[in-house]
């Protein structure tokens, strides 16, 4: 028997227990790095070099200082993992500044959209408003056929159905009028429009309608006129 048949097998023993032992230290190394959220290279690279202070006794040089290739290969590691920060960083900042642009992509179309629709309801009133008028004319324009006195009133002076009706304003530069007497009542008469309108209480009221030398009475003036003078704020007892 010699030496070697006495130490092959614990030294074939002791290697294996040393394989055991580099496994697991990969697998440490590997969970270590993902508990510290660390790179597993960086990681691996300095358990390397701290399980070297277990050799101090035999080679010291070899435990305080690194070789050159692995002070490369951890600038080159550090360098990478400062590369993907500044990477991932941008990605961020691009990610962030795009939903932004998209927020306020979304909020113009959405009040452009709002535009649209109040201008489109704006044209339907108007063209509604358009229709009313224009029914308006053709009525009267059928009723001017007609011998009735009353219904040629209209288109004699002020044109009460194709006008706007203007809100009655005592001081308002269309509503001047002057100071008249109807039948022994004082009144404010109209030119534009032949309007008697008195005031009661402070508020404005018609009285009658000037046509030709004569004042028809608030009762028996037409109907469309008494409803466009109701529209312009005046009361109107009749309607009333």
């Amino acid at each position: 028997m010699s030496f070697t048949q006495i130490f092959k097998t614990p030294i074939q023993n002791l290697s294996q227990v040393a394989k055991k032992l580099d496994d697991n230290i990969s697998v440490f190394c590997q969970q270590l790095a993902k508990r510290l959220e660390v790179d597993e290279a960086t990681l691996k690279i300095e358990f390397t070099a701290c399980l070297q202070y277990f050799e101090l006794q035999e080679t010291p040089l070899k435990a305080k200082k690194l070789s050159e290739e692995e002070k490369e290969e951890k600038t080159r590691l550090k360098e990478l993992e400062k590369a993907e920060k500044e990477a991932k960083k941008a990605q961020e900042k691009a990610e962030k500044e795009a939903k932004k642009a998209q927020e306020k992509a979304e909020k113009e179309a959405k009040k452009a959209q709002e535009k649209a629709e109040k201008e489109a309801e704006k044209e339907a009133k108007k063209a509604e408003k358009e229709a009313v008028k224009q029914n308006k004319k053709s009525e009267t324009k059928k009723s001017s056929k007609s011998t009735s006195p009353k219904s040629m009133k209209i288109e004699e002076g002020f044109d009460f159905i194709s006008e706007e009706p203007v809100e009655f304003e005592e001081d308002s530069e269309w509503w001047k009028g002057k100071t008249m007497k109807v039948g022994g009542v004082q009144c404010m008469f109209h030119e534009q429009t032949k309007l008697f309108i008195r005031q009661i209480e402070g508020k404005p009221v018609l009285y009658a309608l000037k046509t030709g030398a004569k004042a028809i009475q608030e009762q028996d003036i037409d109907d469309d006129i008494k409803q466009w003078v109701q529209s312009c704020g005046i009361q109107v007892p009749s309607l009333e």
